[in-house]
């Protein structure tokens, strides 16, 4: 594992570090390590809101994103290969890398449906359970959907030999938006995806305002255009 200060491996690292011996005990210590570098926590909903209307903090990374690509990353992983998995970290992303790649009859898109296909079922059984993931137990899907609420999703890069999974850092804050880009881009981070229709009747603006926002936004690289039509939709890239 090695936490770098950019985006790329140019940028300065923090060190590496090396992880080895009982696979159990390899999770704990990276659950933990993940955990106090980046925060994440299951007591605290995405965007909740207190009593007094004030935002409870928001964690760089979904921990239940984390803890399901963890579990893939070990589930998935061929142990008689001998170059060792990686846990990249950059300041927009984590990058994890298993070689061993997908099952012949599996592919990315099945995962993303919910299908369980892991090289080391024991393995991973075990680890959902210690990891008390069996409240969520329905693996990739899941860290899709702890992802939709901030309008952002990982990926799945599959390889020959290997399965990378690239988690996005939740970006809550662009400092270059002015009042009324940052009033769309706050609907969107509460909302999710949303029509112009939509985010247009939510705000209270007129159809000019709402169309050029959005467009500014889209320049900017803030938001991306999906669909055509009346089934055009917003959301933060």
């Amino acid at each position: 594992m090695v936490f770098f200060s950019g985006t790329d491996k140019a940028s300065n690292a923090g060190g590496i570090l090396t992880f080895e011996g009982c696979v159990v005990d390899q999770y704990n210590r990276i659950r933990q390590l993940l955990d106090n570098r980046f925060g994440f926590s299951y007591e605290i909903a995405a965007f909740d809101l207190r009593r007094d209307g004030t935002r409870n903090e928001v964690k760089e990374y979904p921990e239940a994103a984390i803890c399901e690509a963890l579990v893939n990353m070990f589930a998935h992983r061929d142990y008689s290969i001998a170059a060792p998995s990686t846990i990249t970290c950059f300041s927009d992303r984590i990058e994890l890398l298993s070689f061993g790649g997908l099952l012949p009859e599996a592919d990315p898109e099945l995962l993303r449906l919910g299908a369980s296909m892991p090289r080391n079922p024991m393995l991973a059984e075990m680890l959902l359970r210690l990891s008390a993931m069996e409240k969520y137990g329905i693996g990739i899907p899941l860290m899709f959907s702890s992802y939709e609420p901030f309008g952002m999703e990982p990926k799945l890069l599959e390889f020959p030999r290997a399965l990378m999974i690239v988690l996005p850092k939740i970006t809550l804050h662009p400092d270059h938006l002015n009042a009324v880009e940052m009033e769309v881009f706050e609907f969107l981070r509460r909302n999710g995806p949303a029509k112009r229709s939509e985010i247009q009747a939510a705000l209270n603006r007129s159809y000019g305002s709402t169309i050029n926002t959005l467009n500014s936004l889209a320049d900017k690289g803030v938001i991306v255009k999906e669909g055509a039509g009346r089934l055009t939709r917003y959301r933060i890239r």
